[in-house]
């Protein structure tokens, strides 16, 4: 029997933009020795301050995860921004970091800007639905982890900015060093996720 390998996964779940942490960990982030010194952080908790080691260590993961998707220049960039502009960055790396965020985004948000400008839970359950019907392993989820993803999705994209009581908006951010940064890596297709024009 031939099992397809999905391209999705739900460990979005684990913690959203993550943006404290990032705050958090910048020195380890930027470390040319970021595997040994985020190891000792996991261990120790010096800096992210989160309680259980179990939750720790699954959003150490995504972290990871993370770091790992950035293009090699993105991290030095991130912690030149604001609030706002990094808030959005890690909207960017989460996009780039887990297929099914993208998809729900690109194939649900954007198509509604372009015609109501509204987004509900609603429309993103009825991607979900989609997807769960066409990817066996999607479809083996729990209705609960369904709901997580759409909850936690449309979280994401309300800190970016992206998103306010089922509207969505266009990104405030004028900075245009701040957009050449994704135009020059290649990533126009973020400029059409924050509903910006290229």
């Amino acid at each position: 029997m031939n099992v397809e390998i999905s391209k999705y996964n739900a460990n979005f779940t684990a913690g959203g933009l993550l943006f404290n942490e990032f705050v958090l960990l910048k020195e380890i982030v930027l470390s040319e020795n970021f595997h040994d010194e985020f190891s000792v952080e996991i261990e120790e908790n010096n800096l992210m301050g989160i309680d259980t080691r179990a939750s720790r260590k699954r959003i150490s993961q995504e972290i990871i995860r993370r770091k790992e998707t950035a293009p090699s220049n993105f991290w030095s960039f991130f912690y030149g921004l604001n609030e706002m502009e990094q808030k959005l960055g890690l909207f960017y790396i989460a996009l780039k970091t887990y297929q099914l965020l993208f998809d729900l985004h690109l194939d649900v948000a954007v198509k509604k800007y372009k015609t109501t400008r509204e987004l509900t839970p609603y429309d993103v359950t009825m991607r979900l639905d989609e997807i769960a019907s066409k990817d066996d392993y999607v479809g083996s989820w729990s209705q609960s982890t369904l709901e997580k993803i759409n909850t936690r999705y449309r979280r994401a994209i309300e800190e970016a900015g992206l998103y306010n009581n089922e509207k969505l908006n266009r990104s405030l951010i004028d900075n245009s060093e701040f957009w050449e940064y994704f135009k020059n890596n290649g990533d126009n297709w973020f400029l059409t996720a924050c509903f910006k024009e290229i």
